[in-house]
C-alpha cells in the first residue's frame, strides 16, 4: 500500500532484481493508512449493529493471540 509513485518505484526494483510483479486492480489498499479519514463513521456505523462473540476461537491479526470477546465486540477493534 501507500502512494503510486512509491509503488511504481518498488515495482520497477522488483522487476529489475528479476522478481514478478503485479498491482491489484484497486484504488487502495484496505488495510493501509490511506483509510483513516473514514474510521470514525465506519465505527459509528458499525456500532449500529449487535457485536456477538464469535463461536470458533480464532487468532487475531490485530494481537496476534487468541481473539478477546470482549474486543471483539468492540466497534473500534
Amino acid at each position: 500500500s501507500g502512494e503510486t509513485a512509491a509503488i511504481d518505484a518498488l515495482a520497477e526494483k522488483l522487476e529489475a532484481a528479476g522478481h514478478g510483479c503485479r498491482k491489484l486492480h484497486t484504488s487502495h489498499a484496505f488495510h493501509s493508512k490511506m483509510m483513516d479519514d473514514i474510521l470514525p463513521s465506519f465505527k459509528e456505523k458499525v456500532a449500529e449493529y449487535q457485536l456477538n462473540a464469535p463461536s470458533i476461537p480464532y487468532i487475531s491479526n490485530v494481537t496476534g493471540t487468541w481473539i478477546d470477546h470482549e474486543a471483539v465486540q468492540d466497534p473500534a477493534y
